[in-house]
């Protein structure tokens, strides 16, 4: 019995395969991406409270007050830097959910295009039948 060659699809989609990218390549993305967030987070809210508080450790005894106002400012500007790396960070892995629900609702309407064109093909084979072809 001779094989049948593989039809490609009316429209240039196989949806099974992209739901398999996107689970395979995409999701590992976002989810590392999330996990990532969380140690900026707690880097910032550290900093955060050490540049506040003045804690001990992290910035030089009284002294002549040079170390401590350079301490400061090094906290503080940490402490923007590390806020700006979490916003662009937090937007990266929002725009890479937002992709995926954009590539999930176009196989969602590839698979529905497909469907209505099926059920045209067997409404005219129906007829078709229904006059004795």
């Amino acid at each position: 019995m001779r094989e049948q060659p593989q039809q490609d699809p009316d429209y240039a989609l196989d949806p099974d395969g992209m739901k398999q990218s996107i689970e395979w390549y995409l999701d590992p993305v976002i989810k590392r991406v999330r996990e990532i967030d969380g140690g900026f987070k707690t880097a910032h809210d550290d900093v955060a409270k050490a540049y506040e508080n003045e804690g001990g450790g992290w910035f030089g005894g009284e002294g002549n007050g040079v170390v401590r106002t350079a301490s400061s400012s090094f906290f503080n500007e940490t402490e923007w830097q590390l806020r700006q790396v979490l916003m662009e960070h937090t937007e990266l892995a929002e725009s890479l959910e937002e992709y995926k629900a954009a590539l999930q609702t176009h196989i969602q309407g590839a698979k529905n295009r497909e469907t209505v064109i099926a059920n045209r093909f067997l409404a005219v084979d129906s007829h078709l039948q229904g006059l004795g072809y």
